[in-house]
């Protein structure tokens, strides 16, 4: 299993999932354990990036669209034991994504959820 980062950074307020860990204005929100390689009942998901403002997003979609491929892993799309429930949403103006234990809200609009294994964050 691969450790993911979730990450935010302001001007604009934006969030990224990385293997890396906090710096250039980033910071560490929370961190979930997820497969490499496809187990059974697991779908893919891409972490791709893009420009003006430098945002990233999460998403079943390839590249294309200004979208450029960083990394991938694999998730369950329902719930199975000992894991937790991570949204994916979209927000506008600018235009960007973030993922989170958290629902709508604030201009956040829900376009899927995975179930992944949760760090919880050391501080």
């Amino acid at each position: 299993m691969k450790k993911f980062n979730i990450l935010d950074a302001d001007k604009p307020h934006r969030y990224k999932v990385s293997t890396d860990g906090e710096g250039s204005g980033w910071t560490k929100r929370d961190s979930f354990l997820a497969f490499a390689d496809k187990q059974p009942g697991q779908v893919r998901f891409n972490i791709l990036d893009a420009g003006e403002p430098h945002r990233f997003k999460v998403s079943t979609d390839g590249e294309g669209q200004g979208w450029t491929l960083r990394d991938s892993f694999w998730a369950y799309t329902s719930a199975r034991p000992d894991t937790t429930k991570f949204n994916i949403l979209e927000a506008g103006d600018p235009h960007r994504f973030k993922v989170s234990t958290d629902g709508e809200g604030s201009g956040w609009i829900l376009q899927r959820s995975f179930w992944a294994t949760r760090v919880l964050c050391q501080e």
